[in-house]
């Protein structure tokens, strides 16, 4: 979400610094890159290279890499976006060109207007242009950046130029140039859909037999398999089957990608890996099932940048049958690679055959693999973590020029910190991370680029002392023991904390709900027996009620739940239940939003009927949660339709809390409905978490297919 830029006393336009004659004057020769699917045209010189890549128009200088704008450190990079008016921000030219500069300038360090914005005309259609200066918070280099935006009657076009401050005097007469060299004209199709399916079948046809490996078995193409997630899937051609243990080679044409086919079992672990054999081939990844659907949580992967491995590692599959490893370009460009298949647990077959597990307590050194093309590869390293341990896992690169991230990854595919951490250009640290299952864990290490000279990096995993209670003995002696599934009543005074006692069996859900008995904002946590926080923070959703719900203990023993205020100063009463059928929470004559008074009629939780459309309905600054079981390989269709102009956020999470959409949903405005559809991962109990957006009270309708 764009912010509205503060009311902030504008800052004065910087002098303009005079152009240097010579190095990179001007070139007096410019050619015209042209876009009929956007529907512009734009000069650039001559010895520059311009393509069209994801939706927009890249242009750059010399051997600047034409993905690396985060990266730039000297050269030029200029980005031409467009699109139909209908699908701008409201407001005028120079309104929304200041918008963009601004949010680009968001997490910026010294950030600066140094012009504009200032309307004009450009080869006779309205235009306006601005230029800022700001600390790229990726590399700590100082940018400049030229904006320039042209609309016509149907659609509008943003140049944006980005260079050093230190060459802006070199490129930014350049950019200038480029910008009022600007031609609108009537987007036109590049290929009409039914001819393009045509052309693709006759390539398929064409290039059959020179795309398989001469030790694979071909399988026969109709069988084709719907669209996985996220990947262009029209021209899929499966090129053999796959055996564990080996490996099997393709290449394919524009907007074609390839399948290898192997049986499996469930609960049966694999590592699959996919190394590009050409240049620039950004790899795409992912494993269906025998319906065409995605076994992984997010569908398929794209973590690395060409031309790196992807890779899957310990994924554990969820039923016995056929499944297909999906290869494709990102860009549905032609390409090719060779894909490995081994047993989960092993490391990554393709780069590092003999990476050994690394456990607790251990610091070990590696160096990235290359590929044939010479870019560096990610590591995918085997990691022993037993289920109620909490680790802290650093990744040190040796050297200023690597910047690495880092990702833990279950069995499932998904991964345990919801993404890649990667927040410097030092050390990586993953802190506090709790194990609740006992799984499979691979611990992926990237280098950011491929192209670094520094190739090698320290790992080590410690025992946790993050998000930890200390003396958790002397907490379990005194804390008051609660009856499952009963309420308790307590009083918190200012500055202290309750501690409650509840026991539990490995593999039990926990819930744990506590109501504030006036107007007190208490926070709620939950620790197991080794004293670590098994949600990681304290619970603070409500100003009246806090739910901890759908917990799966690791092991038996006992637990304890922290009761206490939102800050030193609160104080006061409340009840707590906590155990394994923990009822709904009656939110009915709750409202901790004044302002928000909302007579809501609907039911606020509970199990879900399928193929039933239930009267929903979720209380200011509440949740609603719905229950639905679930089996490995199902897909469940959830769509919530609010009423009236409520607008809400959807969420679905597993036993242990993790999200299986990727976390909030939130694509619909005011009275426009949610919707999802997940593939199970595993076997089990899955909650559906509605919400108000900000807070908002009101009823909705929820179904539930599958």
């Amino acid at each position: 979400m764009i912010e509205e830029p503060t009311e902030e006393p504008a800052p004065e336009p910087t002098e303009e610094p005079t152009p240097e004659p010579a190095t990179a004057a001007i070139p007096s020769d410019f050619a015209t890159f042209e876009n009929s699917e956007t529907g512009f045209s734009v000069s650039h010189p001559a010895d520059w290279t311009a393509e069209t890549t994801f939706g927009f128009t890249v242009i750059t200088n010399g051997d600047v890499d034409m993905m690396s704008i985060d990266q730039l450190e000297e050269g030029a990079i200029a980005m031409v976006i467009g699109g139909p008016l209908d699908e701008m921000p409201d407001g005028t030219l120079s309104e929304n060109l200041d918008m963009m500069a601004q949010e680009a300038g968001n997490e910026a360090e010294e950030f600066t207007i140094t012009e504009g914005p200032t309307e004009t005309t450009i080869n006779g259609l309205d235009a306006a242009t601005m230029s800022i200066e700001m600390i790229n918070p990726v590399n700590q280099v100082p940018y400049a950046m030229y904006f320039t935006a042209v609309q016509d009657e149907t659609h509008a076009v943003v140049f944006v130029g980005t260079t050093t401050q230190e060459e802006s005097a070199i490129y930014f007469p350049t950019f200038a140039t480029m910008s009022q060299s600007l031609v609108l004209f009537e987007p036109v199709e590049t290929m009409e859909e039914e001819n393009m399916e045509e052309n693709m079948e006759e390539n398929m046809e064409e290039n059959m037999d020179d795309g398989m490996d001469e030790t694979s078995e071909e399988v026969p193409s109709e069988t084709g398999l719907p669209a996985p997630v996220n990947v262009n899937t029209d021209g899929i051609r499966l090129i053999s089957l796959i055996s564990l243990g080996s490996s099997a080679s393709a290449d394919w044409l524009e907007f074609e990608s390839v399948g290898f086919t192997f049986s499996g079992s469930a609960g049966q672990l694999i590592d699959v890996e996919a190394v590009p054999t050409t240049p620039d081939t950004d790899l795409a990844l992912d494993i269906l099932d025998a319906s065409g659907q995605s076994i992984l949580i997010n569908g398929a992967i794209d973590y690395s940048t060409n031309p790196q491995a992807e890779g899957l590692y310990g994924i554990r599959l969820p039923a016995d049958g056929d499944y297909t490893i999906h290869v494709a370009d990102f860009f549905d460009s032609a390409g090719a690679a060779d894909v490995y298949l081994s047993e989960g647990g092993s490391g990554s077959v393709a780069l590092m055959r003999d990476v050994a597990a690394i456990d607790i307590g251990d610091e070990a050194s590696y160096t990235f693999p290359t590929n044939a093309n010479g870019g560096l590869m990610a590591i995918a390293i085997p990691v022993n973590l037993p289920i109620g341990s909490a680790v802290d896992i650093t990744a040190t690169p040796e050297g200023e020029d690597l910047d690495i991230s880092v990702e833990v990854l279950s069995g499932r595919g998904d991964s345990l910190i919801y993404g890649v951490m990667d927040l410097y250009y030092d050390t990586e640290t993953i802190s506090g991370l709790f194990i609740t299952e006992e799984d499979s864990h691979t611990i992926i290490v990237r280098p950011y680029s491929s192209a670094s000279e520094q190739t090698s990096f320290t790992l080590s995993v410690e025992t946790s002392n993050e998000n930890s209670l200390d003396n958790v003995s002397d907490w379990l002696v005194t804390a008051e023991a609660l009856t499952a599934n009963t309420a308790a009543s307590g009083e918190v005074a200012a500055g202290v904390v309750d501690y409650w006692l509840i026991f539990g069996e490995a593999g039990q859900l926990l819930e744990v709900v506590v109501e504030s008995a006036g107007d007190a904002d208490l926070t709620v946590n939950l620790y197991g027996p080794n004293g670590f926080s098994l949600i990681g923070w304290d619970e603070d959703s409500s100003l009246s009620i806090e739910e901890i719900r759908n917990i799966r203990l690791p092991v038996a023993g006992a637990y304890l739940v922290s009761v206490t205020g939102y800050d030193e100063t609160v104080a006061g009463g409340y009840t707590i239940t906590a155990g394994d059928n923990v009822p709904a929470t009656d939110f009915s004559d709750v409202l901790s939003n004044d302002s928000n008074t909302v007579e809501v009629t609907g039911q606020t939780g509970g199990v879900v009927t399928i193929g039933t459309e239930l009267q929903g309905g979720v209380l200011a600054d509440q949740e609603s949660f719905w229950t639905v079981d679930a089996t490995a390989g199902e897909t469940i269709n959830v769509v919530v339709q609010p009423m009236g102009d409520l607008d809400l956020t959807l969420n679905i999470v597993d036993s242990t809390g993790a999200s299986v959409t990727d976390g909030l949903i939130d694509y619909g405005f005011d009275g426009e409905l949610e919707e999802a559809s997940v593939s199970i991962p595993a076997d089990g109990t899955y909650t559906i978490v509605i919400a108000g957006f900000i807070g908002a009270a009101g009823d909705y309708t929820l179904t539930v297919t599958k």
